[in-house]
């Protein structure tokens, strides 16, 4: 028996340990997975934040992704020239400035027109003052017996006349600034700026005095984004 054990103990002692030590191979295949899922979200985090560029080298011929024309908003004349070809640009700045005559005069008489509404207004409230004082002291006058309730009625109905006519001008003044915020939203169209980043492709020069009417073509911008045009490129 002894040597059985003997010779037990020494077949244990030859034998691989992996044979003795128990597997699992689920729980083996589960931590691979997770690692695996790991490291594949991680690529595709740097793939999306830091995008691949891909130069193409070869001959053919390139073309703008889109070409802009823009056009006058407004009939008028172009006064200043900001860019010229080939200049390139960014959405938003200015390239050319318009003037139109006609709006340019109705604005200037239309801020006349108001100035002198509000002089006007200010004399009707420094002559309302002056009558309300008047009305008051008839007030007085009355209760003592000095003057009769006829002469204090037509003070109080000046008052009252008084009133409506700076109700009038008011309504004159709010008629004026209406018509004054319409037309510089108006006049704001006189600058023209670029609708994206990009090249000026129209001669600019040749534009400057030029009379437009409205929808009238200003110049045309290239989108700086390009189409390459060919068949057999290597990357």
């Amino acid at each position: 028996m002894e040597n059985d054990r003997r010779n037990t103990n020494a077949d244990k002692s030859t034998t691989p340990p992996d044979l003795f030590t128990e597997r699992r191979p689920g729980r083996t295949s589960k931590r691979t997975f997770l690692i695996l899922t790991v490291l594949f979200a991680f690529a595709s985090s740097l793939i999306l934040l830091f995008p691949m560029r891909i130069t193409v080298k070869g001959m053919g011929q390139t073309a703008p992704a889109k070409i802009y024309s823009v056009g006058a908003e407004m009939t008028g004349k172009i006064v200043e020239v900001y860019c010229m070809e080939g200049t390139q640009v960014i959405a938003g700045s200015p390239i050319v400035k318009m003037r139109n005559e006609k709006l340019s005069s109705t604005i200037e008489e239309t801020q006349k027109r108001r100035e002198i509404a509000e002089g006007k207004l200010g004399v009707l409230h420094a002559e309302k003052k002056s009558r309300s004082e008047w009305a008051q002291r008839c007030a007085l006058y009355y209760e003592v017996g000095s003057i009769s309730s006829r002469e204090k009625r037509q003070a109080d109905d000046m008052v009252i006349v008084i009133e409506r006519e700076i109700a009038i001008q008011n309504k004159e003044i709010e008629e004026i600034d209406a018509s004054l915020k319409y037309m510089l939203k108006l006049e704001n169209k006189e600058m023209v700026t670029a609708p994206a980043n990009g090249v000026i492709l129209t001669p600019m020069k040749d534009r400057l005095e030029m009379v437009l009417s409205e929808g009238q073509e200003i110049f045309k911008l290239a989108g700086k984004e390009k189409i390459i045009f060919g068949s057999d490129y290597p990357l």
